[in-house]
Order: C-alpha cells, then structure tokens, then sequence
C-alpha cells in the first residue's frame, strides 16, 4: 500500500514538473524564442546562448536596441534569485524587494487569477552590454535591468514588472 501512495506522489510530482516553470526542461523558458509587445509591437529576442536583443521595432535590428546577455529563473529559484541575488545587486539596491513582499506580491496575483501563482512566477536579469540609438553606442558600461512575473507557455504569455521602474509589460511568444 505505502508503496502504491509513494508512487502516485512521484506520478503527481512529475506531471506537476511537467506542466510548471520550475521544470528542468523549462528552466529557461525564455530560452531561443522571441516575444512582441502588446502595447507598442517592440520585440524582445532571448536566445539559446544565454544573450538576448530588445528592438524597439521588429523591422529594424541595426538601431535603437539594447543587447547583451541574460540570465532566468523559475518558481522558487526566481523568489530566490529576486530577494538574495538581484536585491542585493549594487546596481539595483534602491529597489529592493524582501522575501515577504514577493510571496506577498505572489499570493495576492493569485486572489486576481489562480494560474498568477508560483509555479509560474519568474524572473530574470538582462546585463545590457549595448544600447544603439540613432547609430551611436550610448552605453558607457554594463547596465543591469531586472524583471519578475509571470510566464504562461502554453498561451504564449509573459507579464512581467520592470524592477527599477515598476513598469508592466505585456509580451507574446511569436510563432516559431
């Protein structure tokens, strides 16, 4: 009998990691795809190498974008990478978040939408290395931007909050 429950547990345990963010399949959801804006149609490509680019417009690669390398995580890999990582980051101190305020911010998504929950929850890094405007580097250094929320795969949904300027953002997964 114990051994018959124990299996139903490993059974649910891996469908929930299947159908998660925190699956180690998706430990990158973001990882080679592109997703547009819903608000004003610039494009955001994350690539399988760990970089990525931001393009105010889709059409238009060689000016006005940011680019550089990232760095994502999942669930409560994203919680703790938010609160012991890129809260402590010198360069985003002044928006700091605690522990209590993400699972605070979590559980309150959740009371708006049920799938607003932690296996859905992410966060990620961008260590913008360029940012081309009007032909001209404007970067003089590195430059880090910071984004939690959540991710819905099967809808090709990214809502995410910009950590510095608490900026909502909208994006959809293009088709491959």
């Amino acid at each position: 009998m114990r051994k018959k429950i124990g299996l139903l547990w490993i059974l649910f345990a891996l469908l929930g990691a299947l159908t998660a963010c925190t699956s180690e399949e998706d430990s990158n959801p973001l990882a080679g795809t592109s997703w547009l804006a819903s608000n004003d149609g610039s494009q955001w490509v994350f690539r399988d190498d760990g970089s990525f680019s931001w393009y105010r417009d889709k059409e238009v690669t060689d000016d006005y974008y940011y680019a550089g390398d990232y760095t994502v995580h999942c669930g409560e890999a994203a919680v703790d990478y938010l609160v012991d990582e890129l809260s402590q980051n010198e360069q985003l101190l002044e928006y700091a978040h605690t522990r209590e305020w993400v699972e605070f911010f979590i559980k309150q998504s959740a009371v708006i939408n049920e799938n607003y929950n932690i296996d859905n929850f992410i966060c990620y890094s961008c260590d913008n290395k360029s940012y081309m405007l009007d032909g001209q580097e404007q970067l003089n250094g590195e430059w880090l931007t910071a984004y939690y929320g959540f991710i819905f795969q099967e809808e090709g949904r990214l809502e995410i909050i910009n950590m510095r300027t608490d900026s909502v953002y909208t994006f959809n997964r293009e088709d491959a």
